[in-house]
């Protein structure tokens, strides 16, 4: 009987240690074929969590759907197993609209079957998807999942909610501007557009540190930065170590993708930063 009592305490163990790996934030692309009424290709989200008494799986999906040029966030429960590195989820309950969409616009209620995969330091959910549409049960064109988990803080204390960055550090993140970029290769110059004035940043991109206390000057800073085209969050961020004579500390940002030239400034200060989301199109 002690045994027995420890073998199940093992399995129990075992299966609550595996619900805890797959527990976190996912995040990547769905792509859906065969529809007129949705986008191909859009960002996707998986919030997961997991209950270590039970070793079951809840959450709440995101899809962020662009059209018309605006982008709509849609919010749903879901409900999920997961053994043998396979999650199996279904979406379920109310949707939640984070702004009007159109209603002629159906939502597709998803279930499906994602296998967990590991390269190098990354993991990743990959899989097929059903679905009916939530208002008149009518069978919906399926697709395919991709999504990278994400750690709590990416780099250097960089945390995010759903499509947003809020914190770096220290310092609440502003909402930031979107600029629409064609090539997965950019080129930036960094430079004060107006008289100089001592102002002092550290530059960071998508977690990582591309300058550190660079003074800027009228004369550009020229930076090279390759996106991820399958991630739904390529960014830049000035961090202020100052605010030079006038505040606040800004920073012209003129970004280039060989087809067109985009000048954004950023306004920072020692309790906020300053972000430019930059989105692929291709």
């Amino acid at each position: 009987m002690v045994r027995k009592t420890a073998l199940i305490m093992f399995l129990f163990a075992c299966a609550c240690a595996a619900n805890a790996q797959v527990g976190g934030r996912w995040v990547g692309i769905i792509t859906q074929s065969g529809s007129n009424n949705a986008a191909s290709q859009y960002y996707f989200e998986l919030n997961l969590r997991a209950d270590s008494s039970n070793g079951k799986v809840g959450g709440t999906s995101y899809s962020f759907i662009r059209k018309e040029g605006k982008r709509y966030v849609l919010k749903v429960n879901i409900d999920a197993s997961f053994a043998n590195n396979e999650l199996i989820f279904k979406e379920y309950g109310k949707i939640e609209y984070e702004n009007t969409i159109q209603k002629r616009v159906d939502y597709c209620v998803k279930s499906g079957a994602l296998q967990m995969t590991t390269d190098g330091n990354k993991t990743f959910l990959k899989g097929n998807w059903t679905g009916i549409e939530h208002q008149t049960g009518d069978a919906c064109a399926g697709g395919t999942i991709l999504l990278e988990k994400m750690p709590a803080n990416l780099a250097n204390d960089l945390s995010m909610e759903e499509e947003k960055i809020t914190k770096l550090k220290d310092r609440a993140i502003k909402n930031g501007k979107s600029i629409t970029v064609r090539a997965t290769t950019l080129k930036i110059e960094v430079y004060d557009d107006a008289d100089e004035d001592g102002d002092m940043i550290s530059l960071n991109f998508n977690g990582t540190w591309l300058i550190k206390n660079y003074q800027i000057r009228n004369r550009a800073k020229v930076l090279s930065v390759k996106i991820d085209p399958k991630s739904p969050f390529n960014f830049i961020i000035t961090f202020a170590h100052n605010l030079g004579k006038l505040a606040p500390n800004t920073t012209a940002l003129l970004i280039d993708d060989g087809k067109k030239k985009q000048k954004i400034l950023l306004k920072s200060d020692l309790q906020t930063s300053d972000v430019v989301y930059l989105e692929y199109e291709e």
